[in-house]
């Protein structure tokens, strides 16, 4: 609600549609709906919806920094520093104004985010982690 009241004040809330609680399939719905996967989160270690992002074709704006840093990089996505609160405000602000002035380049990295998948799936790990520990075992 606080979320909402503010949103109002600063006069953005007809840009947002509050869903509330909802199915895990109707969010899924709204990813595959999406252009712009956002993830502001300071706490994630390794976040799960990003994996659920790059399932349904969208590109990701986050943070550098945790398992984001990771997964994102310039061909799936849009990183930011980690610097003052300002700073990151100021990055996201800019790569949104640019995104919305330049759709292709969401388009571009959709692409990306495509071939990052397919060396995500997990028939791909399961090979990754088997020679890892084939190349462990033997050593």
């Amino acid at each position: 609600e606080e979320m909402r009241l503010l949103s109002i004040a600063l006069g953005v809330h007809h840009y947002i549609d509050w869903l509330g609680k909802i199915p895990r399939d109707k969010v899924m719905q709204c990813m595959k709906d999406s252009h712009l996967h956002v993830l502001t989160s300071l706490s994630e270690a390794n976040t799960t919806v990003l994996l659920e992002a790059f399932s349904a074709g969208i590109p990701t704006l986050t943070i550098d920094h945790c398992g984001m840093s990771d997964l994102v990089n310039d061909g799936n996505g849009f990183k930011v520093a980690v610097d003052s609160y300002a700073s990151v405000v100021e990055s996201f602000a800019s790569t949104l104004s640019n995104c919305l002035n330049n759709p292709e380049e969401i388009d571009n990295k959709a692409a990306g985010v495509y071939e990052t998948f397919q060396q995500l799936n997990w028939s791909k790990r399961e090979c990754f982690f088997n020679k890892l520990y084939e190349d462990v075992y033997r050593s």
